[in-house]
């Protein structure tokens, strides 16, 4: 990567664009040691990835689930762990995550919770799809502004203080 080629973001102007979990999906997927190649295909590859690994596992309650496995299971789970221990080898770690995600059946929770599991080893926080938006608009805050003010205005400061602690 590099300036003079064109190849080059800063990781803040990536995480103001992309979603952490993107950023992080395409970090992984070049081994530490290798240059990493920055291209908006590969960036919208991450992010084709990490929707259709969120949208699988996002919706499932773990809190209260079995742990199924069986052999198959555990040989992609120590092929995962395998690659990690080997020179840090994140990009065969996410393919050995994605071959388990492929080979367990997305309505088997007792099995997902072994993806889930991998993912977060990795560093991936799980978004719940349902997730409700805290972001408050421009004109909501000039709302509680000007109420604010005329609660002042009232001294009724009780009010002025929950609006302002809001």
């Amino acid at each position: 990567m590099s300036k003079s080629l064109g190849n080059f973001i800063t990781i803040q102007d990536m995480l103001s664009n992309y979603d952490a979990n993107v950023t992080r999906l395409f970090m992984l997927q070049t081994h530490y040691r290798k240059p990493l190649a920055y291209s908006e295909a590969a960036i919208k590859e991450a992010q084709a990835r990490w929707s259709k690994l969120n949208g699988i596992i996002s919706n499932i309650d773990f809190e209260n689930c079995n742990r199924d496995s069986n052999s198959e299971i555990d040989a992609y789970i120590s092929d995962f762990n395998e690659a990690l221990s080997s020179d840090f080898n994140t990009p065969l770690a996410l393919t050995k995550l994605f071959s388990l995600l492929k080979y367990v059946n997305s309505d088997d929770r007792s099995k997902l919770i072994h993806v889930y599991d991998l993912a977060k080893s990795l560093g991936f926080f799980v978004v719940k799809s349902e997730t409700v938006n805290t972001e408050i608009t421009d004109k909501e805050i000039e709302k509680l502004i000007i109420s604010r003010n005329n609660f002042r205005k009232l001294k009724d400061w009780s009010n002025a203080d929950k609006i302002r602690d809001e």
